[in-house]
């Protein structure tokens, strides 16, 4: 996303108080205002607030503004200054605002990663065999589409050029649209980009930048001064602070890298449309699992214990305890309540004994690695003692004890990946990825490259927590 840093005109809809300012935003950094003068009645304690404005031409919408300065000297200007959630360009929107019927986004990294380009070249020798003439032709484009049970989606190709000393340069770009059957929030839009950006980034192994989100309501009830009179047609820019970004100048210098599971081995836009339907299963573990694989600088064990909460998460959504195992476990512990006359020890049985139903860490863990065996065999070979080790790691990152040896941080890094991969292996898994795919991407370097370390780490702490079990065995 193009940062921005102009001045303008800002006033709060229905207020007739108008203030000059600069409007700031950068795509790590997020979006401020800072404002030559104050609104009034605006608090600190005060929740959000909505500003409109203009920088030179375009229409802006700040949406979810928070006051985070206010410069008052006894002589001169007051200034003020508000922290923006989220930036609309092209329209001035109200809070009631929020539906649209498609949305284009585009993804620095999303053209390697399909893997098309629409430039061929051909090298014709001449019949001396002394020299040769090299031809590029622009055929056909990438434009693949797919229905899911809202809509349907498309990527595609398309083309810009610059010119430069003595010519020009040509710049292919890969576009993702969303076209929905029924007008969708804002808030459902952003969320399926965000599914399809995470599916990405599984897919190709790397974080994702956004250079562009744009909604559209193709039909607007009526035409207003933001929309085109011909066809009360609307497009409007998002921009929003990025966990990881990096700046487009900055995008050649990223190696190419070693795809875990390539466009057209998810099946193309048809996996993509299908793990829009797939994924609200189990989304919430799923934006766990992506956070943890590509934030920034954190403690290991943020990462680990994160980590395996996501697949925690995973099977309790996935393998839901049936309802009459769980009502016959509520009789059960109703009968027992029943039977016991003090009220903290009923309390206490309770407490222990309300999710017994639910199955330990250790058993969720070896679900998950027996379910998707083949696709993780080359890193974890046995499930039952990689399991063992990944739960007491559990324990002793959550119950810190100063009287026994702690796990030290490159140990937490190697199981934080092996429970990032097979989490991962299961959610292909859930979107119909075959199994005998996933066995043969296990070879690739980018899934592969830790798998040493980690059976070392496995079998250092799994001699370790032996040895504790046999001890307190003994006591």
């Amino acid at each position: 996303m193009q940062p921005i840093n102009d001045s303008g005109i800002f006033w709060i809809p229905g207020t007739v108080t108008e203030l000059s300012g600069r409007l700031d935003f950068d795509a790590i950094d997020g979006c401020k205002i800072e404002l030559v003068g104050d609104f009034d009645d605006v608090q600190f304690d005060q929740s959000s607030v909505l500003i409109w404005g203009y920088i030179g031409s375009k229409r802006v919408t700040l949406r979810d503004c928070w006051k985070t300065r206010l410069q008052q000297p006894s002589r001169g200007v007051v200034e003020s200054a508000y922290h923006v959630g989220g930036l609309f360009i092209g329209s001035h929107m109200s809070e009631d605002d929020n539906l649209f019927d498609r949305v284009l986004v585009k993804f620095g990294e999303l053209g390697n990663w399909v893997g098309s380009s629409g430039i061929k070249y051909r090298v014709q020798e001449e019949d001396d065999d002394t020299s040769s003439i090299v031809s590029m032709s622009l055929d056909s484009m990438l434009e693949d589409e797919a229905n899911f049970s809202r809509g349907c989606i498309r990527v595609f190709q398309g083309w810009s050029t610059k010119k430069v000393p003595n010519g020009s340069v040509l710049y292919q770009h890969s576009y993702i649209e969303i076209k929905y059957d029924s007008p969708a929030t804002f808030q459902t839009i952003t969320g399926d980009v965000v599914d399809i950006e995470q599916l990405i980034s599984m897919c190709a192994d790397v974080p994702l930048t956004m250079d562009l989100l744009k909604v559209f309501r193709d039909h607007a009830n009526e035409p207003t001064a933001e929309t085109s009179p011909s066809n009360g047609s609307l497009q409007v820019e998002y921009k929003a602070s990025r966990i990881h970004h990096v700046e487009p100048t900055d995008k050649d210098r990223i190696p190419r890298y070693d795809r875990y599971l390539s466009y057209r081995e998810i099946d193309g836009v048809d996996g993509m449309a299908k793990w829009l339907d797939v994924v609200p299963e189990f989304r919430r573990s799923l934006h766990a699992l992506s956070g943890v694989r590509y934030m920034g600088k954190t403690y290991m064990e943020n990462r680990l214990l994160n980590v395996i909460s996501a697949a925690e998460g995973f099977h309790r959504n996935v393998y839901q305890v049936p309802e009459t195992e769980q009502e016959s476990h509520r009789q059960l512990i109703q009968t027992l309540l029943e039977a016991v006359p003090d009220e903290d020890s009923r309390d206490w049985i309770n407490d222990k004994l309300a999710y017994a139903y639910e199955p330990s860490l250790k058993k969720r863990l070896m679900k998950l690695a027996g379910r998707s065996k083949r696709a993780i065999k080359v890193i974890i070979p046995d499930k039952y003692k990689w399991a063992h080790v990944v739960a007491s790691a559990r324990n002793e990152v959550t119950h810190v004890n100063s009287d026994v040896d702690t796990i030290d941080s490159e140990d937490m890094l190697y199981l934080h990946y092996s429970v990032f991969d097979v989490v991962r292996a299961n959610m292909l898994l859930s979107l119909g990825v075959s199994i005998g795919l996933l066995e043969s991407a296990s070879d690739r370097y980018c899934f592969s490259w830790y798998k040493d370390r980690l059976r070392g780490t496995i079998d250092r702490l799994h001699a370790r927590y032996s040895q504790r079990l046999r001890q307190a065995s003994l006591c």
